[in-house]
């Protein structure tokens, strides 16, 4: 049976080279090029071999890393009468900010960690991947390999910005509300702590998923109506959904953003209701 392997980076020039190249080992080759597109091509495998860019549009490398390692994905090529083992891809991340994040990189359960660089040395390194992947078993592999990190230098331009990201997300994780951004079909790019806890999911289960597939059923005809009140009305900043006689623990709030009057998506803010907390002074003597 054919290898398989998938490319996930929203860089177009990159992605023709790497696919070109692993065309010319025996791959099988499907391209996304954001990490929505790579969760949906993902049910187009099993892959042998993932190469995921860290830093990508809609949702981002290490999201799309940690849905594939919660999913079981049954071996497909196995006799008849043997029972199919999970499937474990090899993943290989790929990124030209990878030495600015080396305090980090342990935590984003890769194989393999890959530095962007001139195309011959990319080569190279990939071909060193591919020949590592054959002669490796990936169940017992306990540490992964990192390639080309040790000719890299850290770029202060590149810390300031990666710096920024991390404290806006940080700010974005510890909100005491939940968040929710909706791509323009409705499906879910992100989903912040607050509103994982207060669906009672956690990010891998809902990542790609329509909105309707997990908020309140009974809620969802006034989610429906003020979506598309957004899209008639946008000089509304968000709209109040108050569904009559449900005991929600949330409340919800809708806000459309949109890119040069083309609807991008949707962020969904769920409010906990809780009782009113006050700040108690101290009692005068």
């Amino acid at each position: 049976m054919k290898k398989k392997a998938l490319i996930a980076d929203n860089d177009i020039f990159f992605v023709r080279f790497l696919a070109e190249l692993l065309e010319g080992q025996g791959y099988q080759v499907e391209k996304a090029y954001d990490g929505k597109e790579a969760i949906e091509k993902l049910s187009r495998g099993p892959f042998n071999i993932i190469f995921v860019d860290l830093i990508m549009p809609k949702i981002g490398g290490k999201e799309v890393i940690r849905f594939i390692r919660r999913r079981q994905y049954p071996e497909t090529d196995v006799p008849e009468g043997v029972e199919a083992q999970p499937h474990r891809p090899v993943i290989v991340l790929v990124s030209s900010t990878l030495y600015e994040q080396m305090d980090n990189l342990g935590s984003y359960e890769a194989d393999y960690y890959l530095a962007k660089g001139p195309t011959q040395e990319m080569t190279e390194n990939v071909l060193t991947v591919l020949n590592r992947v054959e002669e490796d078993s990936k169940d017992s592999k306990e540490e992964a390999d990192y390639l080309s990190l040790q000719k890299l230098f850290p770029r202060e331009a590149t810390l300031d910005l990666l710096g920024e990201v991390t404290y806006l997300s940080s700010i974005i994780e510890g909100m005491p509300v939940g968040l929710l951004a909706l791509d323009h079909d409705a499906k879910i790019l992100k989903a912040n702590k607050a509103a994982l806890e207060l669906l009672c999911q956690k990010l891998e289960e809902i990542l790609d998923r329509h909105i309707f597939t997990v908020l309140p059923r009974e809620c969802i005809p006034w989610v429906k109506e003020a979506m598309r009140t957004t899209v008639k009305q946008r000089e509304l900043p968000y709209i109040y959904v108050e569904p009559p006689a449900l005991d929600l623990p949330f409340k919800i709030l809708i806000s459309l953003y949109h890119n040069e009057g083309r609807v991008a998506g949707w962020l969904v803010c769920l409010v906990p209701v809780e009782p009113d907390i006050g700040v108690q002074g101290k009692e005068e003597d």
